[in-house]
């Protein structure tokens, strides 16, 4: 399939990058990557890194079946060390308030969580409601790779997105293998405070990763003034990570990264 000879190509330069005559590497995937920065970040580490978001190119599409297999294929054989999720939550917004088949109303409840029934009835709404169920289903299967194989993954989304409540993910969040830390991205130079929500699986405990804003009144405790509010096109723009996000995660999970001998790579995956 096209989708996967295009990341085997990736892979390919990636290693040749990030050689620089050692016999072995970190190879590092950022999926749902936005615009890649903890993938950068991991580049600036020495690590071969690749990101895969669907808004580059249509052949990054995670939810592919043939792509997603890949993954878990390469999770299962060693060669992904270290994975970052960054999962689309836009339909799984508790912030949605309105009555669900609203414009603008809330696409699911704690009762509905794969969607309510009045939303499924609105067709724009129904494709964002497919649209999630997808990716958050890929998610799941991804890091249930990476638990079997013992490999470092990271999974980021706000903190009071229903995404928590989605019963795959849920199931994994309480296996003994996981933890979790709540953040304030303003406290990493976010305009807006942006609540997050990290999950790891075989990554430590991610204490050095809790950074919480303790101002008041709407203030950020880091810069003294207020917090943007996230509405429209600004929405869109706090997706990007914080450059000192994306360093400190980078760094954190790389702790937990080993590497794997070039030669195996070659050989075992990349081949044809």
């Amino acid at each position: 399939m096209q989708a996967v000879r295009a990341l085997k190509r990736r892979l390919r330069h990636e290693l040749v990058r990030a050689r620089r005559g050692r016999a072995d590497v970190r190879v590092f995937i950022e999926v749902f990557a936005g615009t890649g920065r903890v993938a950068a970040s991991f580049r600036r580490r020495g690590a071969a890194a690749l990101t895969l978001e669907l808004s580059d190119d249509v052949l990054q599409d995670v939810t592919l079946d043939a792509l997603r297999r890949l993954l878990v294929s390469w999770t299962h054989a060693g060669i992904i060390k270290g994975m970052w999720l960054g999962t689309p939550c836009s339909s799984w917004s508790s912030a949605r308030r309105r009555r669900p088949g609203a414009p603008r109303g809330a696409l699911r409840t704690r009762a509905a969580i794969l969607g309510h029934p009045e939303a499924w009835a609105r067709p724009r709404d129904a494709q964002r409601l497919a649209d999630g169920n997808r990716t958050a289903r890929t998610s799941a299967q991804l890091i249930q790779a990476c638990v079997q194989a013992g490999c470092p993954v990271i999974l980021e989304t706000p903190s009071g997105s229903l995404l928590w409540a989605f019963p795959p993910l849920a199931r994994l969040c309480r296996l003994s293998c996981s933890a979790s830390v709540t953040l304030d991205q303003c406290r990493f130079g976010s305009l807006s405070r942006k609540r997050t929500r990290l999950q790891a699986w075989h990554a430590g405990n991610l204490e050095p990763l809790r950074r919480l804003c303790c101002g008041k009144e709407g203030r950020c405790s880091t810069t003294g003034e207020q917090h943007v509010i996230l509405e429209g096109k600004l929405t869109w723009a706090s997706s990007r990570y914080p450059s000192a996000f994306a360093a400190a995660a980078a760094g954190y999970l790389d702790n937990f990264l080993e590497t794997t001998s070039l030669q195996v790579l070659w050989n075992h995956s990349l081949g044809g």
